[in-house]
């Protein structure tokens, strides 16, 4: 039987981006990791409440040569061991490759769904981007909205976006209402 799964996305949502004049960019090495406040306690929390929780994150950083892959492959377990996460998607291809695992396509979230036997349309994306959200939307998923005022992403283009909250913390109440 399927279930239910909750979708993260990576940088922004479990742990902090690196924000330069209003635009947030990834972490590309483990010493700049940094966890977001209360992604432990809410991973905790929907675990025990029985979603798969799973990471999916865009890291074109490694196509352009601006990150090592194993440095990411090691960020991307970190997160997955620290949160006791069921899994992860990450994508390392650039918009030129147009591969259909790079957000705003729904590949990482169709292979989480096979892998995980997932009901999509039962499950939550959560992410800090419009990219994350129309992956979301692609698969009949609730996406959630964390607006942090990113340049180019303010609620005022808000595409797909069912919740919009300020922090991770607020998602555990609007699940909670849901279900």
């Amino acid at each position: 039987m399927s279930r239910p799964a909750i979708f993260f996305d990576r940088d922004g949502v479990l742990i902090e981006s690196i924000v330069r004049e209003g635009k947030p960019f990834a972490a590309t090495m483990r010493s700049e990791v940094k966890f977001i406040a209360s992604a432990a306690s809410v991973c905790a929390h929907f675990k025990s409440a029985g979603f798969i929780l799973i990471m999916f994150t865009n890291q074109p950083d490694v196509a352009r040569k601006k990150a090592n892959a194993a440095e990411v492959l090691q960020i991307n377990e970190m997160v997955k061991h620290e949160l006791h996460l069921d899994g992860y998607y990450c994508c390392t291809h650039d918009d030129v490759d147009r591969c259909e695992c790079r957000k705003p396509l729904p590949g990482m979230l169709k292979m989480g769904e096979r892998d995980f036997d997932i009901d999509l349309t039962k499950s939550f994306v959560i992410g800090d981007r419009t990219k994350d959200m129309q992956a979301g939307k692609a698969v009949g998923a609730t996406t959630i909205f964390i607006d942090y005022g990113y340049r180019g992403e303010s609620e005022g283009q808000a595409v797909g976006r069912d919740f919009v909250v300020k922090s991770l913390h607020e998602v555990v109440k609007i699940i909670t209402k849901i279900e």
